[in-house]
């Protein structure tokens, strides 16, 4: 996100913009926004816009301009703002294509601000209007997320299920399992099985499938059976290397091995958690 400016030079620039645009006509003004969001001073752009919208609010460019508008706000990291003006683009092209989009985006500033309600009322908009939009399923798995984080558990089992059974989008798919199990495992850890089994067996190259095999064998050692535990963990080391699954695999394999009477092999899986992450204390922080 590109850095504030000061107030102090935000004033004085204002005023030299203003001096500027006094003397351009309303097209001249309109490139000259597009010049100020080229060059990133959006704060700037995003004043002279709203100071246009007022002076002309009927004008034939206000739909491009409130879009425009949601785009500032977004990179100036302006939720509430850029609800405003998607609320508004909407209402003032409801069949342009990019009504979708300007949804879903300032849906998903308002969910990671918290602005929970907002965001809702957005992706309801959005589901209900824009059936065929690019964006449906990461709205209806957004959907989901705010469901849940309202504890309204009953709507997000809903959305992640039907999710499940409409997208063919495989990312979204993935995501949808490997959430839905988790939200099962809160109630009922061996419920969360069937989701976790799917990804990792028919995804097993998706980004999450490691994390539902990470989860299958911490559920394997729950259970009383080491030996299940570390073939899950023996997978998910084949297929991936990344940090975070690394250090909580190689970890629990370790003291698994320990327990069941295998000190040797629990000596080097202790070797490779070193070399892959130098210090064991950093990885068991990793672990979730």
């Amino acid at each position: 996100m590109p850095r504030p400016i000061s107030r102090s030079l935000f004033t004085l620039l204002s005023l030299l913009v203003s001096l500027s645009a006094f003397a351009l006509d309303e097209q001249e003004e309109l490139v000259f926004f597009d010049k100020l969001m080229g060059d990133g001073l959006n704060e700037l752009a995003s004043a002279e816009m709203e100071s246009f919208l007022q002076r002309n609010p009927q004008h034939p460019e206000r739909s491009e301009l409130l879009w425009k508008l949601e785009h500032c706000y977004l990179t100036l990291g302006r939720p509430i703002s850029a609800i405003e003006r998607a609320r508004a683009f909407r209402a003032a092209a409801p069949d342009d294509p990019r009504a979708c989009e300007a949804l879903y985006l300032a849906a998903h500033a308002g969910a990671q601000a918290g602005l929970l309600d907002d965001a809702s009322s957005l992706l309801e908009i959005l589901l209900s209007e824009h059936a065929a939009c690019v964006h449906h399923g990461d709205a209806v798995l957004l959907s989901a997320r705010i469901a849940r984080a309202k504890e309204d558990r009953a709507a997000a089992h809903q959305l992640l299920g039907w999710l499940i059974d409409h997208s063919s989008d495989r990312e979204i798919l993935g995501r949808a399992l490997y959430e839905r199990a988790e939200l099962r495992a809160e109630e009922d850890a061996e419920s969360a099985r069937p989701d976790y089994l799917a990804l990792k067996s028919n995804m097993s190259d998706h980004p999450l499938a490691g994390f539902a095999s990470l989860s299958l064998a911490r559920l394997e050692q729950q259970n009383g059976h080491p030996d299940r535990a570390l073939a899950e963990l023996e997978w998910l080391l084949a297929r991936f290397d990344q940090r975070d699954l690394v250090g909580p695999a190689l970890g629990p394999k370790e003291d698994w091995l320990e327990s069941i009477g295998r000190p040797l092999h629990a000596a080097e899986a202790l070797n490779d958690l070193r070399s892959q992450i130098p210090q064991r204390a950093g990885a068991v922080e990793l672990m979730p």
